[in-house]
């Protein structure tokens, strides 16, 4: 149970009541004293329940951070407003895990009447691309020059302030602000219901308006239940290309709302590869946002004859934020009866060691127990791994296992994260005045055991990036370097 690195990426998968929502609306406006007294009230917060709030920043740094932060407070303001200072003044930590939960603040505009544009976007070479349209109306690829009269890269520029980081990840951070953009832009520029959208398709210097109907209640909510209903299928995936030669096995998260069933897939996965002798497999965790360290662990033994034990370490900090996160935290029956029970299982003593500590204190456990399977089911042909900027949190833990352990090439864009760890296990906060929802990490998690605090992310191997042609004529970049370059070595 401690093993747990929960997903970095709370975009569009946390529900709550509709009681919570209706009582906040953007546009509330806010005294200001009341503002400062929640930035004062999340400062205290993070330094109770952080494990280092100071690991890319200096002591000095966060408290200018937070006193810039009640200055920029000149007035009463609207929520939409605050959001961005609250979100600055947590940015300075440089931690991916702590800022502002995204699917709070989507669907709180959602719920108060703000529609938002169902496309997601790509930014590269200084443009907005097309990457998916939802409703089929734009072109993919297509460059998007104006929304409502304004040119899209200027919106664009807005949705970077409120993109999380880790240490130095740039690519990552943009990653982010590509894919919060669509509601993010609604903060910045109040959007009619059916908004103006001027693109230039790909291979064209014509360009094109369409009128595109915003997202709103309904249309969300039809979303949401499509995506439920398609969880699984949208999660994993197996593909084979060139008569076999290639499987292309798709994780796209290591925390599966159905476990045993994702267990189960990828055990067949292999069994199939192995079964169809397959020359080279790609491991695709492009997007996966990361989750429960076991499922590393899990994926990454049908890799290595010897198993993989991850992380080789956490460091936790106990405190009513990192305890609000696990109810059985505040049990004594329930960590007695696991101290009894499972002396042999490291997961969970490491829980009841970390759930045992008094408010404010901190300590480390290790671990050292690989998951290993069956001889039969271990692929140990050639190999690849694709990662991109939203490779995130867990995400990260497995691309170190595949660089450190030198499996195969790495395919994409830097991911999310560096070489020696992440934080994690995020704790949901809400301001006492505002209600505004963030989350703040309670747990480093670390790949080795030299405590350092490297802020540069991890790198492909072999840069391959997603460009305008790609997008437009519907071609992964990845596959194709693999199947005309890799495979014919």
């Amino acid at each position: 149970m401690i093993k747990h690195l929960s997903i970095l990426l709370l975009l569009f998968c946390i529900g709550f009541s509709k009681a919570a929502w209706s009582q906040i609306d953007p546009d509330s406006v806010f005294n200001r004293n009341i503002l400062i007294q929640d930035i004062y009230s999340l400062k205290k917060t993070i330094l109770d329940s952080h494990p280092n709030p100071y690991a890319f920043c200096t002591k000095e740094e966060f408290t200018k951070a937070f006193g810039r932060a009640a200055e920029k407070i000149d007035r009463n303001m609207p929520l939409k407003e605050y959001v961005r200072i609250v979100q600055q003044a947590m940015a300075v930590m440089k931690d991916s895990h702590s800022g502002i939960e995204y699917s709070h603040l989507q669907k709180m505009q959602i719920n108060n009447g703000f529609g938002f544009i169902p496309v997601r976007m790509h930014s590269a070479n200084g443009q907005l691309y097309v990457e998916m349209d939802r409703d089929s109306i734009m072109p993919k690829g297509a460059r998007v020059v104006c929304i409502d009269n304004i040119e899209a890269i200027r919106l664009y520029q807005e949705s970077v302030y409120y993109a999380h980081i880790e240490g130095n990840a740039i690519t990552g951070q943009r990653r982010i602000s590509d894919a919060i953009f669509p509601f993010v832009v609604e903060l910045y520029h109040d959007l009619p219901d059916t908004v103006k959208i001027d693109v230039e398709p790909f291979g064209t210097d014509t360009i094109i308006t369409f009128a595109y109907p915003l997202f709103n209640k309904e249309s969300w909510a039809k979303r949401q239940k499509y995506l439920a209903e398609t969880d699984f299928q949208r999660t994993v995936g197996l593909d084979f290309y060139r008569h076999d030669s290639l499987a292309v096995l798709r994780v796209g998260t290591f925390s599966p709302s159905n476990g045993k069933r994702y267990r189960d897939f990828i055990e067949g996965a292999f069994k199939e590869i192995k079964k169809r002798n397959v020359q080279y497999v790609a491991i695709d965790i492009r997007g996966n946002g990361g989750g429960q360290s076991t499922n590393v662990e899990y994926l990454y033994s049908f890799l290595d004859l010897k198993g993989y034990n991850t992380p080789d370490n956490i460091i936790g900090k106990a405190s009513t934020l990192s305890k609000s996160r696990n109810k059985l935290a505040g049990n004594k029956t329930a960590l007695w009866l696991m101290n009894i029970f499972n002396k042999k299982n490291e997961d969970v003593m490491g829980f009841v060691k970390l759930s045992r500590l008094e408010n404010g204190l901190m300590d480390t456990v290790y671990f050292s127990q690989p998951r290993v399977q069956d001889t039969s089911v271990v692929y140990t042909g050639q190999c690849a791994l694709f990662i991109n900027g939203l490779t995130a949190s867990a995400g990260v833990d497995f691309t170190n296992a595949f660089l450190s352990k030198k499996r195969g090439e790495v395919l994409g864009e830097p991911c999310l994260g560096p070489k020696t760890g992440t934080f994690g296990n995020p704790a949901l906060y809400t301001l006492p005045n505002t209600k505004l929802r963030l989350t703040i990490s309670t747990i480093r998690y670390n790949y080795d055991d030299t405590f350092q605090y490297e802020p540069n992310p991890l790198k492909p191997t072999i840069d391959i990036p997603l460009r305008q042609e790609d997008l437009a004529k519907g071609i992964d970049p990845c596959v194709n370097y693999v199947i005309y370059e890799l495979l014919k070595k």
